[in-house]
């Protein structure tokens, strides 16, 4: 074994016994050869013990070291830094693997890159459920700088670092945030002034199983608390400790970019390069990181269809719309018009003090749908739902538009589902979730069946293809098969030439009461019902219906004191607040055979008739 080696590979073990032949075997296989193998053993069973005796045994770069007493693996790491002669240190996990290749790219990476304090690599995720996978997603230093405020973007098994930095700044795991240690070892890295990064190339294997640190029940909930509390250290190089608590509880860790707004993340990198006031970061780091957030300024055209009966609800959307959008986001708002008075058309066009827009009101000839019906199951919908049919004659040059309903509510920027592909399909759709989809679908001869709540279309080819006038032929074609009124006409001519999407982009309430889908799987609708893009009031059950079960239905009025119509809003909150108050002075409740009422915190006891025993038999 070499005096010198280039890498002091440094590994905590404890009761791995099942995992950890592949985790050692994966280090000794390596094609870069040149390293010192620190494996340290945390009071394990000896099974374990007697797995890593044996490599030890056959192998003379494995330093086999036991603790006296269990440590855990900050204090057992940091143990390891102590005795490590390399120019690298690297880590992996006693139930991770790394790909040969691992210890290759790295270290060719950290050499042509001395700038480079820590770097991890992307990973593939195993072992797990079928939505596990890769968190790790920066790559850019200047970016990672910035958001490495806000979450972890690193895998711990994947790291590698300069052993004279970490020594010469006095660098160690603080075992006081155990279960995060890590993600504060890059906080004492960069306020060093050094820099982090993760090569985009996936080189180590991370295992998800029930023993996991991030899987067990327990050592998950001591793990979110303790990334709070390293968030909040790194937040307090900007904010004092009370605002950065205020940010920390405002911008969820994980899943990061699932879990939180766009909107909020700009937000919070405005309010970092806002309190840079110590040059923590550049303006170059901050800007990149805003640019990143934002994409491309992007102008987005919108049709919604109303009357006069639907303005209050169209204008939450476009007020959802607007306060959720990034400030390079454009709109364009094309209503068609189902007679929409002047008045209220200004009322639409006040909602401008929120964010600038266009809005174009466009007349639609009503007797070209006299044709169309609506049916007995959709009585509560009116004959506007047939208009969308007409999208690329009123506006033919536009490539394409994103048509939405007007009881939906908007929670995130639309610039992703604005920017998908559609290549050569008609619309990008999510699945209608409701129990009854198959059924639909087999009646109208398609393999799956969507919901034409919020369509992305493609207005350029609708055009080509002629699709207007075959959608009015289709609805004469299957008239005694149409259910779902336009709905099923449009699934009925598209067929398979729809682009389904994640169900984040229209949250149906079916969601939530049915449990069979023939697209997603349960975890992808759970997602969407934890961090829905878009919320749809599907069905009769609407949050401005009296005893509305909806459970998203207060993001309907959290909108709605944006609009004109706020005062129904404020009248909504008034009436709550007094019906909470009564209840703090009234309160009626058994206690043993007798009723108490509770009056102003005065106890009467009202005593209850006793009741005559009726024989059952």
């Amino acid at each position: 074994m070499s005096t010198n080696p280039k890498i002091s590979v440094i590994m905590s073990s404890y009761n791995r016994t099942q995992y950890i032949k592949e985790a050692i075997e994966s280090i000794l296989n390596q094609t870069y050869q040149d390293f010192e193998f620190i494996i340290i053993d945390d009071c394990s069973k000896k099974e374990t013990q007697d797995v890593i005796e044996n490599y030890a045994q056959n192998d003379e770069r494995i330093i086999f070291l036991k603790n006296e007493y269990n440590m855990g693996q900050a204090l057992t790491r940091n143990r390891g830094l102590e005795i490590a002669k390399g120019e690298y240190i690297a880590i992996l996990d006693d139930d991770d693997i790394s790909l040969p290749i691992r210890f290759e790219k790295q270290v060719e990476y950290m050499d042509k890159n001395p700038e480079i304090i820590l770097s991890g690599t992307d990973i593939e995720t195993f072992g797990g459920n079928e939505i596990s996978s890769s968190w790790v997603d920066l790559f850019d230093p200047e970016i990672i700088s910035v958001l490495i405020n806000f979450y972890n973007p690193f895998c711990a098994s994947t790291l590698m670092f300069r052993n004279n930095f970490i020594k010469e700044h006095n660098i160690k795991y603080d075992n006081s945030v155990c279960h995060v240690e890590d993600y504060d070892l890059y906080r004492q890295i960069l306020v060093a002034g050094g820099k982090i990064s993760n090569l985009p190339q996936v080189l180590v294997k991370y295992r998800i199983h029930p023993k996991s640190v991030t899987q067990n029940p327990k050592s998950q909930k001591i793990q979110i608390n303790r990334t709070d509390e390293v968030r909040v250290k790194y937040l307090e190089r900007f904010l004092d400790t009370k605002n950065a608590k205020k940010l920390v509880k405002k911008i969820k860790f994980y899943p990061f970019y699932k879990a939180n707004r766009k909107k909020d993340i700009y937000e919070a990198c405005e309010i970092l390069k806002k309190n840079n006031t110590n040059n923590v970061l550049t303006d170059y780091e901050i800007n990149k990181t805003i640019d990143y957030i934002s994409g491309e300024s992007t102008i987005i055209d919108i049709f919604f269809a109303s009357n006069n009966n639907y303005v209050q609800h169209l204008s939450v959307s476009i007020a959802s719309i607007l306060v959720n959008s990034l400030p390079n986001e454009k709109f364009n708002f094309y209503i068609l018009d189902g007679n929409i008075s002047n008045k209220n058309k200004n009322i639409l066009l006040s909602l401008k003090n929120i964010k600038d827009f266009s809005m174009e009101f466009i007349k639609v000839q009503e007797e070209m749908f006299k044709i169309c019906p609506i049916t007995p199951e959709c009585c509560h919908i009116s004959n506007q739902c047939y208009y969308r049919y007409v999208i690329p004659w009123v506006k033919s040059e536009l490539k394409k538009v994103l048509y939405l309903d007007c009881d939906i509510v908007v929670k995130d920027s639309l610039k992703d589902l604005w920017n998908i592909d559609l290549k050569d399909n008609y619309v990008a759709a999510v699945e209608d979730l409701c129990s009854i989809t198959k059924e639909d679908a087999n009646r109208l001869g398609t393999n799956h069946y969507f919901n034409s709540g919020v369509l992305l279309i493609n207005n350029e080819l609708w055009k080509r293809d002629d699709i207007i006038n075959t959608l009015f032929k289709n609805t004469k074609e299957i008239h005694d098969k149409i259910r779902w009124v336009d709905q099923c006409v449009l699934n009925y001519t598209f067929k398979d030439k729809v682009l389904f999407v994640s169900p984040k982009y229209n949250l149906q309430h079916s969601a939530y009461k049915d449990t069979k889908y023939n697209l997603y799987t349960k975890n992808e609708i759970e997602y969407a019902k934890a961090f829905p893009v878009i919320i749809h009031y599907t069905g009769c059950n609407k949050p401005w219906h009296k005893k509305c079960c909806h459970l998203l239905w207060k993001n309907y009025y959290k909108y709605l004191k944006y609009t004109p119509y706020k005062k129904i809003y404020y009248a909504y909150k008034f009436k709550k607040f007094i019906k909470s108050f009564l209840r703090s002075l009234f309160s009626l409740k058994n206690e043993n055979d007798n009723k108490v009422l509770r009056c102003v915190g005065v106890k009467i006891k009202i005593p209850r008739k006793k009741g005559i025993l009726v024989n059952a038999e």
